[in-house]
């Protein structure tokens, strides 16, 4: 009998930490991606620096933004983010990997820990004070891969969609409005796609529209004449 006492007791101290470690999950609360019903993008590239900079403008109802879940974007784990705000009020994010998500995501290889993407989480302490229309902005800048000949001889940058250089949501379309601004002589291509330019004298601005499709997402290149 007293073996068999001891024999239990040792049996559940083993398992208190296993059971203390299923609580912490269970409590940890579900990621949701900031549900954007659109997304404005004004971007400026540097050729001396070889950078990309960039503001992120995010509106999204706030009925549709859970105060219970982690909220938050995937960008480029590259990207040097100058600051974030909620509503033109600066905020601290946190980064999180390893998370789960809600609706599931199809590929959870980007939680990985050599991913080339992080997911930030923005705070929702202030929750009910924020506006009906959430706006976030998003402040950052890449650096870009060095020019390169391509086929055609001409020399570009690019980045690939898989870097997420701009916060692509992977669980719904998003509305997206994207303005380049360079010096001239560059071209912008998204995708396969060249965008229209206009030039105003010693820069070149590049706007267009588009619709995010998680499915499909954009590669960026930007082009020599």
């Amino acid at each position: 009998m007293r073996k068999a006492l001891l024999l239990i007791t040792s049996l559940l101290i083993l398992c208190l930490p296993l059971l203390a470690q299923e609580q912490r999950e269970l409590s940890t609360p579900l990621a949701k991606q900031f549900p954007a019903k659109e997304l404005n993008l004004e971007l400026r590239f540097s050729a001396e620096l070889q950078r990309l900079y960039f503001q992120v403008n995010a509106i999204a109802d706030k009925a549709s933004v859970d105060e219970s879940a982690l909220v938050g974007f995937f960008l480029p784990e590259a990207a040097r983010i100058q600051a974030m705000q909620i509503d033109n009020k600066p905020i601290r994010f946190r980064i999180y990997r390893n998370l789960t998500f809600s609706p599931p995501l199809e590929d959870e290889s980007i939680l990985a820990d050599d991913s080339p993407v992080r997911y930030c989480v923005i705070p929702m302490d202030n929750y009910s004070q924020f506006p009906d229309q959430v706006e976030i902005r998003i402040d950052y800048f890449l650096d870009m891969p060095a020019f390169e000949a391509n086929a055609f001889g001409q020399e570009c940058t690019s980045l690939s969609p898989e870097l997420f250089w701009y916060p692509r949501n992977l669980s719904q379309g998003t509305d997206i409005s994207l303005k380049l601004i360079t010096t001239p002589y560059f071209r912008l291509s998204l995708g396969e796609a060249l965008i229209p330019c206009k030039d105003h004298d010693y820069r070149r601005e590049h706007i267009t529209k588009f619709r995010d499709n998680p499915n499909k997402p954009l590669s960026l290149t930007i082009t020599k004449e």
